[in-house]
């Protein structure tokens, strides 16, 4: 089954991040400390998931919560289609995030896993995977993104995420490349540095303004999240570990994106992507011209919600939809409770429903 079938069975949130599913990566906040149980005992759980219709978890009964009791801490988790989201940003009141997937082995333990950050949901897309986290580094995976605005075409490739200030690494300063693409016309590569993907601040809060690229005319300005939405002189804006598209829930330009490398994804290691660098990547950037954006089986999306279990939940390399063999790290609403979750099956058959079910374990 294609991505594209998984997506129309399940709604638009299956597989890419669109909801009927904010940029591309998520808020990243500092893990907390190991948690322990002595005696954190296992649950199996299953969940119903409606077609049409989001279901909400609590992972500490474990149970579904019923429509009339969805307060800001009723929750942990929610299941819509084939999309996971937690209960924090702009699926939920609460202060939820996890991290995953961690080797299937930690679900064995009494311990709670000690994890580098946590991922509450945010607003992103096609680029939402464009960096490793590998040695305490975001590393750009150097794919090729293809951005639609209207008859309008560009290929970019984020070359880095690190600038420096008086010889050291400053985080959240991007540089990248890219050229319009034409039919019969030959357009010149431009590269960008120094992106100030955090407001020129290196962790400004979330409303501070941050810098925004208009493709067609090079035009770079500073704006806040709040202020890009009301804005259609922009293509990508740039948000810490993020980078947005002006459309869907971003921005109304109704900007599309898609990730021409998304199908290495499933296979990509850490190795593979510290091996690349831009002049490695070059030739293949180059490569890619107006006939590879036009192919119809190119699936642009705008952007929706992303969580930390998009693109990652689901193995991506199996024909129908099958869970990750690994466990997740999730903290509930309280942000304080944390919990091991491993998606142990995946019954898609029903045309009505998914049956999702959950192997659970909570610490204190």
């Amino acid at each position: 089954m294609s991505k594209r079938a998984i997506g129309s069975r399940f709604g638009a949130g299956a597989w890419v991040c669109v909801l009927p599913l904010i940029g591309c990566g998520n808020p990243r906040i500092e893990a907390a400390p190991s948690a322990t149980r002595p005696s954190a005992v296992e649950h199996r759980f299953d969940v119903e998931v409606p077609v049409e219709s989001r279901v909400l978890v609590d992972l500490e009964g474990p149970r579904v919560v019923a429509p009339d009791d969805v307060g800001a801490d009723a929750w942990d988790l929610a299941f819509q289609g084939l999309d996971v989201f937690t209960n924090s940003g702009p699926s939920g009141p609460g202060a939820g995030a996890a991290f995953g997937p961690l080797e299937a082995a930690v679900f064995q333990a009494d311990t709670a896993p000690s994890v580098p950050f946590l991922v509450q949901d945010e607003v992103g897309g096609a680029l939402a995977d464009w960096y490793l986290y590998d040695q305490h580094l975001l590393r750009t995976r150097f794919h090729v993104y293809a951005i639609k605005d209207g008859p309008r075409f560009w290929k970019v490739q984020i070359l880095g995420y690190y600038g420096d200030d008086a010889a050291s690494p400053v985080s959240g300063m991007y540089t990248l490349r890219y050229a319009e693409l034409s039919d019969a016309v030959s357009n010149p590569t431009i590269v960008i540095t120094d992106l100030q993907g955090t407001g020129g601040s290196g962790a400004g809060p979330d409303d501070a303004p941050s810098e925004c690229v208009n493709l067609g005319s090079g035009e770079r300005k500073f704006l806040t999240a709040a202020d890009a939405q009301a804005d259609a002189t922009w293509h990508l804006c740039f948000r810490h570990a993020s980078i947005v598209v002006n459309g869907g829930l971003s921005g109304a330009l109704g900007v599309t994106a898609a990730d021409l490398d998304s199908a290495s994804l499933p296979t990509e290691t850490a190795g593979d992507v510290r091996g690349r660098s831009p002049d490695s990547e070059l030739p293949r950037f180059e490569s890619i011209g107006y006939s590879a954006v036009v192919d119809p089986n190119v699936y642009f999306v705008e952007d929706g919600i992303v969580s930390a279990f998009t693109h990652r939940w689901l193995e991506a390399a199996s024909a129908t939809p099958e869970p990750s063999p690994g466990a997740w790290l999730v903290y509930g609403s309280d942000g304080a409770t944390a919990h091991l979750v491993k998606f142990d099956s995946l019954d898609a058959s029903v045309a009505s429903a998914a049956t999702v079910r959950l192997l659970l374990k909570t610490f204190e």
